[in-house]
């Protein structure tokens, strides 16, 4: 009787909740049996040859065991792409997985950074090897610029996968060198049924070179394979990243020669021009001739480009690296980006926020949905604290799924041993299933973001001065550099902190803007509110959007150099606010089906209890996506009950 009374109550409250708040029961079907497109992928470079170890097949053991979605697969053996025999394995490690159920993705490098092939790209055309141009005082003049083969000193020659000269991504031929050797030879071997499950191409952190990062640690370094010994003997110089022709180009463009002189220093206003004009130039060549040849190929192939760029944390790095980070970014079909930290506590504090947001902001700029995310806890295992736990990796990807990523990429083991209990099978399980559920209800929403942050591409194009020693930050740069950096790294963070999602827009997104409605619009998206960091000089492009903006009562707002949450909170009207302000809980609101979703997660160490500021009354229901549990609670129209556990992620639906 008791139960029958309880059982009635449980009725006669679901029926007096709105239906609005009812979840369709195709969300609710993926919710609980989640479906492989919405769980994660798991990087594995080389599919095991011994079962053994796994209780049977490997592939069974990633779907089952540990609740995998899919698998990025690679060439992975001697002779680089080669060797039949070890095409042979790769074939069949690829049909294994598509017969256990899982999504294929394909990573096109033998290391990194991508497009070098293990060095077969430099095989087929040493010519096509990346250059610099250096400065060299103690020449005499006439003689102190001159260009010569990168690869000393820059991230060719320090990173964690090889020691290898580098193809130039600025010239056409190289792609036309890489995609036949790696994703054509890959398209071949696999055969056409085979190939068309594979979703996309994982390409790595292809750049410019000519800009000293600094070198790995030592100890690290005495690891890593050495495939083209470097010259102990070459001059450190200031250098810039080159492509043959590029001069000519400029000279042909702007009806001048290319002033070397300008490229390297000058204050003056002319200086500046040139430089801008430059590096516009080398980040037309890097869209053009890397990646929308690879996303053109993976078009005609049925499939897509994606992968990450290098030093999406170091604003400063952004221009040598590729002349336009931004401009870059979009030429993917799914932009990404690496995340070597799995700590979710600092995610609006530090600069995870500013990673994620560069790949976020070029897929909203295209209407693109889905967004990639390579994940790992590099960072906690090379300092020695060991692998992170289970929740802090659900609340990485928290974070990142709050900012419209959709496709998480794992680097991290299923299991860690014995050593690290916390870290086995079962955990990994959890973790997938967790991603899986938040998915369900996301990965087919839009994301909703209607704040414009200017990237201030157009300023570092004009300000940077290449140097010698390793880029580590931009204290050796013009005080304008510092100012521009300063202010739109401060307010990035700063409106993160204040759960306002954002979008960055430089001067060729703005450039091609409409306005209308009194907002800007950029990709069929309406922006009410654009936010210019400090000291930008704005191009005479956009001068009149922003002008016309402002005029038509549109939120411009100038950031100062130190941009605070209190600044932004005070500027910016946005509709949803947490009260008490938190700036640890990270935010993101998308709609559905004409549905609202708010998804949440609190990343401090703390309990947080508060409201969310809501224009609509009514039923939510209220997901937990760890525990798969729903339950509702009721708005009144202007506030939405808030309560979450430290590192804990509720999802909300109207």
């Amino acid at each position: 009787m008791k139960r029958f009374f309880l059982l009635a109550l449980a009725t006669l409250f679901l029926a007096s909740c709105d239906n609005s708040a009812r979840i369709p029961k195709s969300w609710e079907k993926d919710w609980n049996d989640i479906p492989a497109s919405c769980r994660p992928i798991k990087i594995v470079h080389g599919a095991p040859a011994d079962e053994a170890p796994y209780g049977g097949d490997f592939f069974t053991y990633l779907r089952d065991t540990c609740g995998a979605g899919g698998i990025v697969l690679n060439y992975r053996g001697k002779d680089y792409l080669k060797d039949e025999s070890v095409w042979a394995f790769f074939t069949e490690s690829c049909r294994r997985a598509v017969d256990a159920g899982l999504r294929l993705w394909i990573y096109d490098e033998d290391g990194y950074p991508s497009p070098s092939a293990g060095g077969r790209v430099l095989e087929e055309d040493p010519g096509l090897e990346a250059q610099e141009m250096v400065f060299d005082s103690s020449l005499p003049a006439g003689k102190q610029y001159y260009v010569r083969p990168s690869y000393e000193f820059t991230h060719a020659c320090n990173n964690y996968a090889a020691l290898r000269r580098y193809p130039d991504p600025g010239n056409p031929k190289t792609m036309q060198v890489f995609t036949k050797v790696t994703h054509q030879a890959t398209r071949e071997h696999l055969g056409d049924e085979l190939f068309s499950h594979v979703e996309s191409f994982f390409t790595d952190e292809p750049s410019y070179m000519g800009v000293n990062l600094g070198p790995i640690p030592e100890i690290v370094r005495n690891r890593v394979r050495v495939q083209d010994e470097p010259d102990p003997d070459k001059k450190l110089l200031p250098m810039l990243a080159w492509t043959p022709g590029v001069d000519k180009e400029y000279e042909q463009r702007y009806g001048e020669p290319l002033r070397p002189e300008s490229l390297f220093g000058g204050d003056a206003e002319s200086d500046k021009v040139v430089r801008q004009r430059y590096w516009e130039l080398m980040g037309e060549h890097f869209r053009a001739n890397y990646c929308d040849s690879l996303q053109k190929w993976c078009a005609d192939a049925g499939t897509l480009s994606s992968g990450h760029f290098l030093s999406e944390e170091q604003i400063i790095r952004h221009t040598p690296l590729y002349g336009n980070m931004l401009l870059v970014e979009r030429g993917l079909d799914i932009p990404g980006l690496d995340m070597l930290d799995t700590a979710p506590q600092e995610w609006n504090m530090k600069d995870c926020w500013l990673i994620a947001s560069l790949p976020e902001s070029a897929a909203y700029l295209d209407g693109k949905r889905k967004i990639f995310a390579e994940i790992s806890d590099h960072n906690q295992s090379v300092l020695g604290s060991g692998p992170a736990t289970v929740e802090a990796m659900k609340g990485t990807a928290a974070c990142h799924m709050a900012g419209g990523v959709t496709e998480l990429n794992l680097y991290y083991p299923t299991s860690c041993g014995p050593k690290y209990p916390y870290r086995g099978e079962a955990g990994f399980k959890s973790y997938c299933e967790f991603v899986g559920r938040i998915n369900a209800i996301v990965r087919d929403a839009e994301p909703v973001k209607t704040v414009l942050l200017y990237y201030p591409a157009y300023d570092l194009q004009r300000e940077f001065i290449p140097e010698s020693e390793p880029l580590m930050d931009e204290h050796n740069q013009s005080e304008t550099m510092k100012t521009v950096i300063g202010s739109a790294f401060s307010t990035g963070r700063s409106l993160a902190q204040s759960q306002i999602p954002f979008v960055w827009a430089d001067y060729l997104a703005l450039q091609d803007a409409g306005f209308r409605n009194g907002k800007i619009v950029i990709g069929g998206h309406e922006f009410g509110t654009l936010v210019i960091p400090q000291g930008v000089t704005l191009p005479a492009s956009i001068k009149s959007l922003v002008s016309e903006a402002a005029g038509a009562g549109m939120e411009v707002i100038r950031a100062p150099k130190e941009c605070t949450a209190e600044f932004i909170r005070e500027s910016i009207h946005s509709e949803e606010r947490f009260e008490p302000a938190l700036p640890q809980l990270v935010y993101g609101k998308f709609t559905r089906d004409g549905r609202t979703i708010y998804l949440v997660l609190n990343s401090s160490e703390s309990d947080y209890e508060g409201t969310l500021s809501v224009a609509k009354s009514g039923t939510w229901r209220v997901l937990d996506p760890d525990t798969g549990a729903i339950s509702a609670v009721k708005s009144d129209g202007t506030s939405l009950p808030v309560s979450l556990k430290p590192l804990q992620t509720l999802i909300y639906v109207l």
